[in-house]
């Protein structure tokens, strides 16, 4: 009987465990309103962690030496339209969520990215604009933050 016990009690702990794993998100759709979008810590994580290596590696694109030829053109366009694709993963379209700064700031961090996008594709590529995408993380990392 005592060795049943001692078998038993890990087994009921892990099934009860496991039945509590996933105990936020329903406590979340019931504190939450249902136009409330959530951004979870690992995918705000993710996503930030994304954009800042595609804002590096553009950072670092820009500042190689000399003429921006085809290939540093397709990598420039490709970069800025990975950061639209993380940076849309955090969309809200209006409705509230736990994260304030974002809800605040993502529209014009997307605008600059878009403009960006915009002025590198054109016929003649313009690529000042650039700047304003890194200068959009500011908005929320900056030195006043």
């Amino acid at each position: 009987m005592r060795r049943t016990l001692l078998i038993g009690a890990p087994l009921l702990s892990a099934i009860l465990l496991a039945g509590c794993a996933d105990l936020p998100a329903r406590v979340r759709r019931h504190t939450y309103p249902p136009n409330f979008k959530y951004i979870g810590r690992a995918e705000l994580r993710s996503t930030m962690w994304r954009l800042a290596a595609d804002v590096d590696q553009l950072d670092d694109v820009m500042r190689e030496p000399g003429p921006i030829d085809e290939a540093r053109r397709a990598q420039i366009a490709q970069l800025l339209a990975a950061m639209d694709d993380a940076a849309r993963d955090l969309v809200t379209n209006g409705r509230p969520t736990n994260h304030p700064l974002i809800a605040d700031n993502l529209d014009g961090f997307r605008r600059a990215v878009a403009t960006a996008r915009t002025s590198a594709a054109s016929e003649r590529p313009n690529y000042y604009l650039i700047g304003s995408v890194t200068g959009a993380c500011l908005s929320c990392h900056g030195p006043d933050r």
